[in-house]
């Protein structure tokens, strides 16, 4: 897979995640039986790292199709 196709899969996949938050929340809340805050603040965590690498796919993609831009 090359990387703008990846990087638009991440983008759905963030915009599927962003919009079942609530629902993502009360489902992990039950499988672990940890408090909802806790549940949201690791879940803000893993936001955290998935939204870091889909900037690094966008710097990726965007070298790669102006190779005359310097890279970010």
């Amino acid at each position: 897979m090359d990387t703008r196709s990846r990087a638009r899969l991440v983008n759905r996949l963030a915009d599927a995640f962003e919009a079942n938050l609530d629902t993502l929340y009360r489902l992990e809340t039950l499988n672990n039986g940890r408090p909802v805050n806790e549940t949201r603040g690791a879940a803000f965590a893993a936001a955290g790292f998935l939204f870091a690498t889909l900037r690094d796919l966008r710097c990726r993609a965007a070298t790669r199709s102006s190779p005359s831009k310097a890279r970010i």
